[in-house]
């Protein structure tokens, strides 16, 4: 294999795995605060976590538990080339008469916009 091949094959490499490892693109971050509420009062110890909405897989983000007064604050940053697609779950009890150690996913809060 004469070296102008090398290179160019070599070169290839290294631009696909540093995309792969997110070095190309920009640097996006999202941050999502809320308050739960259950039953009039705040949700405490409720888990929340924030995902990348990936094609392939998710991503976390990041993963708090909701304070004392049910407040939470999740963010985080990733290096993509595209939009990133963030996602938000929250795992509750709130009304829940099941197994103790159990949670319920509450839902999947898609974020349209962010800035």
């Amino acid at each position: 294999m004469n070296s102008t091949k090398f290179l160019t094959i070599f070169s290839i490499l290294i631009v696909s795995t540093t995309a792969l490892l997110g070095f190309i693109g920009s640097k996006q971050g999202v941050t999502v605060t809320g308050r739960l509420i259950c039953n009039g009062q705040p949700a405490s110890g409720v888990l929340v976590k924030m995902y990348e909405d990936g094609t392939i897989y998710d991503s976390k983000l990041d993963s708090q538990k909701t304070g004392a007064d049910g407040t939470f604050r999740v963010s985080g940053t990733q290096n993509k080339i595209r939009t990133i697609d963030p996602k938000v779950n929250i795992y509750h009890k709130c009304n829940y008469n099941g197994v103790s150690n159990l949670r319920k996913k509450l839902f999947d809060l898609f974020l349209e916009s962010f800035f």
